[in-house]
């Protein structure tokens, strides 16, 4: 009886320390993946390269302890739209210019070319209150 709880108790403090020890993901190759999530960080070396069409979402599930401010300078010489979705009420025109972090606003910078063709898409919001995700 005693046995089989300490070896139970033995293997959940091995894969809690397993799990710990493993939060940076370091990626030469793709392998298909949809989605590529570590706790900590995600770095993909030289030579990594997605198929063109592929969809891949590559994102960190730590949670940060401040969020960072947003610091949007569309280019000056193209044309584009600049969206603002504000998730802290609050805001008027008396303090639209006002610096707010991911956590208060979400953005998108949509680009266009000489014929109105859209371009590239930048994007920085929140989507959970502990993940961010910055997407291009």
């Amino acid at each position: 009886m005693k046995r089989p709880l300490i070896s139970t108790i033995l293997t959940l403090l091995t894969l809690s320390t397993v799990s710990a020890q493993n939060t940076d993901l370091i990626l030469t190759s793709y392998s298909g993946q949809s989605q590529i999530k570590a706790q900590g960080s995600v770095t993909l070396k030289p030579g990594f390269h997605i198929p063109s069409g592929s969809t891949v979402r590559i994102y960190t599930s730590s949670s940060l302890q401040t969020h960072p401010v947003l610091q949007t300078q569309p280019s000056g010489n193209q044309n584009y739209i600049l969206t603002r979705t504000f998730r802290k009420a609050g805001v008027t025109l008396a303090n639209l210019s006002q610096s707010r972090t991911v956590e208060e606003e979400n953005q998108s910078i949509q680009y266009f070319d000489g014929l109105g063709r859209p371009c590239k898409v930048y994007r920085s919001w929140l989507p959970l209150p502990t993940k961010t995700l910055y997407s291009m």
